[in-house]
């Protein structure tokens, strides 16, 4: 006799620790990327100029402005964003 049981599914493994962007890399906005970074989250960081310096840092360096919204259409999606 044939049974229609249904098959049991797991359910999908928690997302992984939502990741950060950082608009403004001064003082204040390396010290909390870098806190970021060393509790293991991907940050991006808005900088104008300085993606070299970002990405030693182990930023992903996006070059924006945000005076001019037309450099800001590929910002990436971040569960906290810091500005």
């Amino acid at each position: 006799a044939s049974t229609n049981r249904k098959r049991y599914v797991p359910p999908p493994p928690p997302a992984a620790p939502a990741d950060a962007l950082v608009f403004g890399c001064g003082y204040l906005g390396r010290r909390v990327a870098a806190r970021w970074r060393a509790a293991g989250r991907r940050v991006s960081a808005v900088t104008r100029r300085n993606a070299a310096e970002m990405r030693a840092l182990g930023l992903e360096p996006i070059v924006a402005d945000v005076t001019d919204p037309v450099t800001l259409t590929a910002l990436p999606r971040a569960g906290t964003v810091l500005y």
